[in-house]
């Protein structure tokens, strides 16, 4: 599959739909009615001439798009979610774009303007959806007729992997599964002699074992996984499904199997085999771009107004003890990627040695101005840097060494749900429980991280702020 191909075919018809759409609105006539522009001259964003507002209208339209993520996966469309989707968007662009027309035109009769702006609308959502629709459907006639599909994996036992595998097959349309081979979760040597797909004709080889699988996707390019195993195994679909998410491919399950209830499950494929879907999009993309925004323009802001306490900070940091005055720790974060975080070091030099340590309250590791600075959060500052990077955001999940990870996976596994969160310098579970001491504490704060994951979104986002900038201002930290 071409990305850059299907991408394609969807800007040039939606540059094709909004130039008609334009024509019509500057140059139609709706059962006799005129729409005399005439644009006063200077008072036009780029230039004096009525050409200049065509330019404005397809540049907004397309920022909105980009704004919305309408072309981040061109080949995971549907002609509903086209229709909804360019339905939605017409509307509400329309609505600005009118707003700001009125403002920057003067027309010779303003009783036909709301008129005029609402044929606009229709018109350009008509041609908008019907581009769409004749890309998408073009595009999934060729998924379910396999000429095309997603690199798929199947995970699971070797008999009930059989089973799917026929399931699959006898689909009257593909749901776009691409089978590459099969994992087994406990077979160490397996191979399937079914016939996967009528376009490969070959048995489904056997690609490893599930401790291989971090390797094998990445080998192969999996965007997919099919797990297929008994019913009453819910604690490995728990930690099968929390490690497949956390390496950010689609998981996709047996609907028979009941399965937790705190990450975003839907149903899919109305014509194939019914199954349950696990997805990373735990929120829209437009709320991921004003998200993103905000972190870097806050932290902006937060740097340049807190610098005196930066300052501040260092200078206590190093008359407290001897040592650096930052310090710098491995974490893990967003789909399981390590990175470096940074804190003003509240600790001794010589704190942590070899064996990784949790600090606690009565932690004599801890110096005088160190645990002034926790109780403020200030040593907590310099993660603003890390926040400019991309590799937090503001308000998140707290990132955990692996060393601590590995414990609580072992307790819980579907704490690994958690990594398909970006960190955050604060979070709901430090909000509501504070640090923690030790792993069951971990493991008791992971229930408000969970929480946090399944009710992600801007709101919830300041409240938590909110909460913690009152937390800081009482001096309440721990």
């Amino acid at each position: 599959m071409n990305i850059f191909v299907q991408r394609l075919k969807y800007i040039l018809s939606d540059t094709i739909a909004a130039t008609l759409a334009l024509w019509f609105f500057f140059n139609g006539h709706l059962k006799g009615w005129s729409y005399p522009w005439n644009f006063s001259p200077g008072e036009l964003l780029l230039g004096k001439t009525v050409y200049s507002v065509p330019l404005l209208f397809l540049v907004a339209w397309f920022a909105l798009y980009l704004f919305v993520g309408y072309y981040r996966k061109p080949y995971r469309k549907s002609k509903m979610g086209d229709f909804t989707q360019t339905f939605s968007v017409s509307c509400v662009g329309g609505i600005v774009l009118l707003l700001t027309v009125w403002r920057f035109c003067v027309m010779n009769d303003n009783r036909y303007y709301l008129t005029a702006f609402a044929f606009y609308i229709f018109v350009h959502f008509l041609f908008t959806f019907l581009g769409r629709y004749i890309i998408t459907s073009q595009m999934n006639k060729r998924i379910h007729n396999r000429e095309i599909g997603f690199p798929t994996i199947i995970i699971g036992h070797q008999e009930t992997a059989q089973k799917l595998i026929h399931e699959i097959e006898n689909e009257k349309k593909s749901s776009g599964n691409l089978l590459i081979g099969f994992v087994s979760l406990t077979d160490k040597h397996a191979d399937l002699s079914l016939q996967p797909s009528t376009l490969n004709p070959q048995p489904l080889p056997y690609l490893g074992s599930f401790e291989e699988i971090e390797s094998i996707i990445k080998k192969h390019n999996i965007e997919e996984t099919l797990v297929a195993t008994e019913a009453n195994e819910i604690p490995s679909y728990i930690e099968i499904v929390s490690k497949l998410l956390a390496l950010g491919v689609t998981v996709r399950i047996s609907p028979e199997t009941e399965m937790i209830s705190y990450t975003s499950v839907h149903t899919t494929s109305i014509y194939g085999t019914p199954l349950i879907e696990f997805t990373n999009e735990l929120q829209p993309y437009w709320q991921q771009l004003i998200k993103r925004f905000f972190d870097i323009l806050f932290a902006l802001i937060f740097g340049i107004l807190m610098s005196p306490i930066f300052v501040i900070a260092a200078i206590g940091v190093r008359r407290s003890s001897k040592g650096k005055i930052l310090y710098k720790q491995e974490r893990i974060g967003l789909h399981g990627k390590s990175f470096t975080i940074y804190k003003f070091r509240s600790m001794k030099s010589d704190a942590e040695t070899s064996v990784p340590m949790l600090s606690n309250v009565s932690d004599n590791r801890v110096t005088i101005f160190g645990r002034f600075m926790r109780k403020y959060r200030i040593d907590e500052f310099p993660q603003v840097y890390n926040v400019l990077k991309g590799e937090m955001s503001w308000v998140g999940l707290r990132p955990e060494r692996a060393y601590f990870i590995e414990q609580i996976v072992k307790k819980s596994p579907e704490y690994l749900l958690l990594l398909r969160v970006k960190p955050g310098i604060t979070s709901w579970g430090e909000v509501k429980y504070g640090y923690a001491e030790n792993v069951d504490q971990m493991v008791e704060r992971m229930k408000y991280d969970l929480l946090y994951m399944s009710n992600i979104s801007l709101a919830v986002d300041l409240k938590i702020l909110t909460y913690t900038i009152l937390t800081v201002l009482k001096g309440e930290g721990k």
